[in-house]
């Protein structure tokens, strides 16, 4: 039986992000978008279409105040999933207060999206669709 080494547990969520890639300079090599499935204090995973290959990321969402929030990263690993898809482990490089500041906005993110996006119903369910949305024949 493997040891879990981790100093932080992590929460499961799945909130949209953006990352970029930086030189040891701190320029821009490349953008990507991708998913936090999970987060802690020490870091977050990030499930994406590409490999992450520069050591130094740049990882933002967007809050439920609509504000632009950013960390700076270090990326542990990447490796391509079975479904085809990369999961990236990526260490927080920010301060700590800066660190509980992003987790927390990025937690709140996950939970206020769940409670206001609108769910949709299977066939044959009483409950009415949600405004503005068609109902197929």
């Amino acid at each position: 039986m493997s040891e879990n080494r981790r100093k932080f547990p992590r929460v499961a969520i799945h909130v949209p992000v953006s990352y970029k890639q930086l030189d040891s300079n701190g320029n821009l090599e490349s953008e990507g978008i991708g998913v936090a499935l999970d987060v802690s204090l020490g870091g977050l995973l990030l499930k994406s279409f590409d490999f992450v290959t520069s050591e130094c990321i740049s990882v933002s969402l967007i809050d439920i105040n609509d504000q632009v929030v950013q960390i700076k990263c270090k990326m542990a690993y990447s490796r391509k999933t079975d479904s085809g898809m990369v999961h990236t482990g990526l260490t927080f490089q920010e301060p700590e207060t800066e660190k509980l500041d992003f987790v927390a906005k990025m937690i709140r993110a996950y939970f206020y999206r769940e409670k206001t996006v609108p769910q949709f119903f299977p066939p044959g369910r009483k409950d009415p669709p949600p405004k503005g949305l068609r109902q197929q024949a």
